[in-house]
């Protein structure tokens, strides 16, 4: 049926976002080689996989944002550490009819992630 099973036997959908990421970002170069980013992003959703297919639900739409941060510090001329983090929510409208054979209003996804990177900084990039 193109989707895994819940805890009840339920199929659920598979869900693959292909979407637009349009980003705006601010990045403070502070004093001692510090850093700081904040960023936003519009999730502009071109397909959420099975989701939106004829066999679940033909008229949702998908859409959602993502927010991050990150601090960083350059150490010396050569290498830098960041420590990140982003959060998306997608936000599926499913706009169930009369007659259809499933029947939701809709459908909220979203994430958290972060890390520590270690970068090598190129020479002659500022």
């Amino acid at each position: 049926d193109g989707g895994q099973l819940d805890t009840r036997g339920e199929a659920i959908p598979d869900v693959v976002y292909d979407q637009l990421r349009p980003r705006l970002a601010v990045e403070l170069n502070l004093p001692l080689g510090f850093g700081a980013r904040v960023d936003a992003a519009y999730l502009a959703v071109l397909s959420a996989g099975r989701l939106d297919d004829a066999d679940w639900f033909p008229r949702s739409s998908t859409g959602g944002v993502e927010i991050g941060a990150a601090f960083s510090w350059r150490f010396d001329r050569w290498f830098a550490a960041r420590l990140y983090f982003a959060h998306a929510r997608y936000i599926s409208s499913l706009s169930p009819e009369p007659g259809d054979d499933r029947v939701a209003g809709g459908a909220l996804d979203e994430w958290t992630r972060g890390g520590i990177e270690l970068a090598f900084i190129v020479p002659g990039t500022p």
